[in-house]
Order: structure tokens, then C-alpha cells, then sequence
């Protein structure tokens, strides 16, 4: 049975999405993707808040470089807020730091560039 952990909040020209668990993992990162293929599909621009995820592995990093794949090959805009300490860590360990576009704040990834 899936368990609802996604939901989109437009804000501007921007879709938020925001995450109701503490993680995403191997345990719900398919509904992770189910939930959230449908609601960044129609839009450009994406702001991923991950207020209150403490805990990702490979398969949510995974999901969430997918959904950048997509935005990025449609030319759209994709970005992350909110990052815990511990994602941090885990962004910087991996690299991904490289390659995502990460803000402290929503906010701040609403306003900046594009």
C-alpha cells in the first residue's frame, strides 16, 4: 500500500515540492517517484524543500537526480532547499554539492537566478 509523502505547492512560476517523511530511502523511495513524476512533469521550474529529511540513500539520491535529469532535459530549473545537516554531509560525501543548485532557505531558492 503507498503511503502519500509528496505534495507540490505552486509558489510563482515555481513548483515546491515538499516531502512528508523524515527520509527517503529504499522503504517509500516508489512512491517517492510515483507521487512526484506526475506533479514536476507539467512544469519548468522545481524547488525541492527537504525541511525535516535527516535521512537519504542511495536509491532517494537516486530519485532525486532523476527528477534533475528530467527538469534539466526539458530546460528547466531545478533546485534544493532546506537541507539538514546530516544531507549536507551526505551531499558533500557523495559530490552532489557539484551539481545541484542548493539554498539554505526556500525563500532564497525561490528568488535566485533564472
Amino acid at each position: 500500500m503507498s503511503k502519500y509523502i509528496v505534495s507540490g505547492e505552486q509558489a510563482g512560476d515555481r513548483l515546491v515540492l515538499l516531502i512528508s517523511s523524515d527520509h527517503i530511502d529504499a522503504s517509500n523511495v516508489a512512491d517517492f517517484r510515483a507521487q512526484s513524476a506526475p506533479l514536476v512533469q507539467p512544469v519548468k521550474k522545481v524547488v525541492l524543500d527537504l525541511t525535516g529529511v535527516n535521512f537519504i540513500d542511495s536509491a532517494g539520491l537516486g530519485s532525486i537526480l532523476s527528477i534533475m535529469r528530467g527538469i534539466g532535459e526539458r530546460g528547466g530549473d531545478f533546485r534544493v532547499c532546506c537541507v539538514s545537516k546530516p544531507i549536507r554531509v551526505l551531499f558533500e560525501l557523495v559530490r552532489l554539492h557539484k551539481i545541484l543548485d542548493i539554498h539554505e532557505t526556500r525563500e532564497e531558492a525561490l528568488s535566485a537566478g533564472k
